[in-house]
């Protein structure tokens, strides 16, 4: 992307966000995480790699709260200098960091390393005991950081505008499948050595930029039946059959939405992992795996138009995005325009309407799509 189009995509101000992404701006991101469910956390780090916009910027700032910073963060591998404001009640703790004069000039490129844990309270992400869940025989984990939550999870820019692609490497106990909303990525050798009786590990990558929000995990006891070559879904065995009957159709909603747009579904896969009841909402676009909540297994599809809606986020919300979220009813307001045409297969409806919303809305996020 151009410097031009650079200053034009993060001229923007957030005001729910600490980041000054218009100076400096994460490029990508690396997450390293081991899931603890007997203490209730995610410890490892995260890597950002962190491009100059302005010249002479001398701070980076990142977005946290309920982080738990451990040893030094590091810029190129080298120890660097940071501060940590005071937490504020709502938008937490920034991370001030400091950038080395070297590394100043515009359009230059570094490292930032995190070491830290979550907090067992952080925001983001929810632990459920045995009990819970639909076997009683395993705990559970899932993550919600819609809106202003991924800064619980990790230290990152969370402004919807900052979108960046993402990997993750995720140690679990052997019992556990973790799901993340990316690309599973396969025939790994792992550089540590891990008693592969006791954990598995887990490797993910992401390469359409992504906005922090639309970074999720779920952890349980899970397994899948495919729909698709594309589409499978998820969930504890207890639902399996059920969940996959519900949510049969997926595959025709995203052959729909394809025809409708004209634009090929850009994220590979689209699965569905049916959550616990605890989870609080009817669903959740996470990018390539929806969060679905187990109240849509009503038996006869009546309510797969949830499902739906979510594929539809898929191209507005999650590929066309707001820049602030100032602006974030715009996700749901094209959206329905798209949803409605989905679920009543009128091309003529979405031409008409749909379209002239989506071309109307450029105002607001115009760069977003080229992300």
């Amino acid at each position: 992307m151009s410097s031009t189009s650079e200053e034009l995509l993060y001229n923007k101000k957030d005001f729910s966000s600490f980041a000054n992404y218009d100076e400096v701006v994460s490029t990508d991101i690396k997450l390293d995480w081991t899931l603890d469910f007997d203490n209730k956390t995610i410890s490892g780090s995260a890597d950002h790699v962190v491009k100059v916009l302005v010249e002479g910027t001398t701070q980076v700032h990142f977005d946290s709260r309920q982080i738990r910073l451990h040893g030094d963060i590091l810029i190129n591998n080298n120890k660097a200098k940071y501060t940590l404001a005071k937490e504020d009640p709502v938008l937490g703790t920034k991370i001030t960091v400091e950038i080395p004069p070297e590394l100043r000039a515009k359009d230059t490129l570094f490292s930032v390393h995190f070491p830290y844990s979550v907090d067992p309270n952080a925001s983001a992400v929810q632990w459920l005991e045995p009990s819970a869940t639909k076997g009683g025989n395993f705990p559970y984990v899932f993550t919600q950081c819609q809106a202003i939550h991924a800064r619980s999870l990790f230290p990152c820019m969370d402004s919807p505008g900052v979108k960046t692609p993402y990997s993750a490497r995720v140690l679990a106990p052997k019992w556990c499948t973790v799901l993340m909303s990316a690309l599973a990525s396969r025939n790994i050798t792992d550089p540590q050595n891990i008693d592969s009786s006791k954990y598995n590990v887990f490797y993910w990558t992401q390469p359409v930029p992504t906005s922090p929000y639309l970074v999720a995990l779920a952890g349980g006891n899970l397994t899948s039946l495919d729909i698709s070559a594309r589409v499978r879904i998820w969930s504890e065995p207890e639902v399996i059959e059920s969940a996959h009957n519900e949510f049969a159709e997926t595959e025709e909603f995203v052959q729909a939405a394809e025809a409708i747009t004209g634009c090929p579904y850009q994220w590979t896969r689209y699965d569905v992992v049916c959550l616990p009841p605890s989870f609080p909402y009817g669903g959740m676009e996470n990018p390539c795996l929806t969060f679905a909540t187990p109240t849509l297994l009503a038996g006869d599809r009546s309510l797969a138009d949830v499902i739906a809606h979510e594929i539809a986020h898929s191209w507005t919300g999650n590929l066309v995005t707001n820049t602030v979220w100032d602006h974030f009813w715009l996700n749901e307001v094209s959206l329905d325009c798209f949803f409605y045409e989905l679920v009543s297969s009128s091309l003529l409806f979405f031409y008409m309407i749909g379209l002239d919303c989506l071309v109307r809305t450029q105002d607001y996020f115009p760069l977003q799509a080229q992300r």
